[in-house]
């Protein structure tokens, strides 16, 4: 398969025997060779005339070769806007929307993973507060691989906010042990990470398994898109249009908490940093855990790890009001998170210290 990719030194072997084979031939009209000629050259009767062992290195050439060249190919296609437009997705073209904005003026801004990105209404939140709010959370592989990079990015070229949120499903409070949580991928987090110049070395001497992983699925994913059309200007800009919230599809709500629940005690030392950083200036930092369902097998364990560390508790949504996964709300389920977070927004507004 295209993505069983093999490193070039998986063939050291066989371009040693090919050498050994190659300096016996070499030796063999002069020389009896130590090895048997007739099973290191392949002849029924000793002959030494056979063909040149040397060609065999040229057959080899493609397979050392292509390892590398299609990596390199994929760091060429893959984080270009031709093919984030005909992606057929609406998320390349947005990734990264919180980057794009200019003299904002979000009262509140919610960062954090997808459970955020999805689940978090801004609109809801202004109507209910009564403040303006942008939503420029993004997938959970931005985090792992940019950290706050994102957040940066907006406070120096923005207005302050009055509050920043910052949203995560309870697991993903510890970002460093989230590479063996098969529930998330790091595709798009890649894809944006190498359109910044100067990041691809570091990405790949870093998380050398994963950026292979990504060019591979990339090119396979350009061959698909070659004849595809390029995505209408309304999905390109659909986080304009949304307030940065990218809408849930409820075509896959579940009924049972029969998905991988992933568990991990958070780290207590990065919210902390997430405090001491950003909140000063008149900015007030929350840092708060994703309802999960109330059958999550993991339940009691975010609410013991969590208790005091986060601004508000871990708390529980209907099964229903889930998608598959277990972590991203329905469209019902987003309402009532964002209603949620309003209510800790008029809570501090009602009782400033």
């Amino acid at each position: 398969m295209f993505c069983a990719w093999r490193s070039p030194w998986a063939f050291a072997p066989e371009i040693l025997k090919i050498a050994d084979r190659q300096r016996c031939y070499n030796r063999v009209v002069s020389e009896r060779c130590s090895l048997d000629a007739e099973t290191m050259l392949g002849g029924d009767d000793g002959a030494t005339d056979g063909p040149p062992t040397h060609l065999y290195a040229w057959y080899l050439l493609p397979l050392i070769l292509a390892p590398l060249l299609l990596p390199v190919a994929a760091v060429l296609i893959v984080p270009t806007a031709w093919f984030a437009q005909h992606s057929g997705g609406s998320y390349l073209v947005t990734v990264a929307y919180g980057a794009t904005l200019r003299d904002a003026n979000c009262q509140v801004v919610i960062y954090g993973d997808s459970t955020a990105m999805l689940g978090i209404d801004p609109e809801r939140v202004r109507q209910l507060t009564g403040l303006s709010t942008c939503n420029i959370a993004e997938y959970m592989g931005v985090t792992m691989l940019d950290g706050t990079g994102l957040v940066d990015q907006y406070l120096a070229r923005n207005r302050r906010p009055r509050y920043l949120i910052f949203n995560y499903a309870p697991e993903d409070l510890n970002p460093d042990q989230q590479y063996g949580n098969t529930n998330i991928h790091l595709f798009e987090a890649i894809t944006y990470t190498l359109r910044r110049r100067g990041r691809w070395a570091n990405l790949l001497l870093r998380h050398p398994g994963e950026f292979f992983d990504w060019s591979c699925r990339g090119l396979r994913m350009v061959a698909e898109s070659v004849a595809t059309k390029p995505l209408s200007p309304e999905i390109q800009y659909l986080r304009n249009m949304t307030g940065g919230r990218i809408v849930p599809e409820d075509a896959h709500a579940i009924s049972s908490c029969s998905y991988l629940s992933y568990a991990s005690a958070p780290d207590k030392n990065w919210i902390e940093f997430l405090r001491s950083k950003y909140g000063r200036d008149g900015t007030t930092v929350l840092v708060d855990a994703t309802p999960i369902p109330a059958c999550d097998p993991n339940l009691s364990f975010f609410r013991g790890k969590l208790a005091g560390v986060v601004d508000n508790r871990v708390e529980t949504l209907p099964v229903s009001d889930f998608l598959e996964g277990g972590r991203h709300t329905t469209r019902a389920g987003s309402v009532l998170l964002s209603e949620r977070i309003a209510s800790q927004i008029r809570t501090l507004e009602n009782n400033p210290d």
